[in-house]
């Protein structure tokens, strides 16, 4: 099996549709492409120490990802891809400079990002 593939995140739509798993860590990565969310099978997806603050609306189309680390990054609110994410089990968003997450829970569905959260809540 192939372990890992190197190619440019702008050629992404190429290669997307069997993916799982995209790792990105520490790549000064300020944005991801709109193909992002032609990724149909990605569960894992690793952008932890980048520069990235928002995500492409594609995002929302990422309903099978399971693993999301965007630690280390630039954001200041929790991402409304995170909407669309009914299956998170694993949330990593710190060292960014999130303000608030309170106004955001009550908007996201019960089995994504609130899900993520209740084990956290215990």
């Amino acid at each position: 099996p192939i372990s890992a593939i190197t190619t440019p995140l702008q050629t992404l739509d190429l290669i997307a549709g069997g993916l799982i798993k995209i790792d990105c860590t520490n790549n000064n990565v300020q944005e991801l492409p709109r193909s992002i969310g032609t990724c149909a099978y990605l569960q894992i997806l690793i952008l932890k120490d980048n520069r990235i603050s928002t995500f492409p609306q594609s995002t929302k189309n990422m309903v099978t990802l399971t693993h999301l680390d965007i630690s280390g990054n630039h954001f200041d609110a929790v991402p409304d891809m995170l909407t669309y994410t009914p299956r998170i089990k694993f949330l990593d968003m710190s060292r960014n400079v999130i303000k608030s997450l309170y106004r955001k829970l009550d908007t996201f569905t019960a089995g994504g990002f609130a899900g993520a959260l209740s084990g956290m809540r215990r």
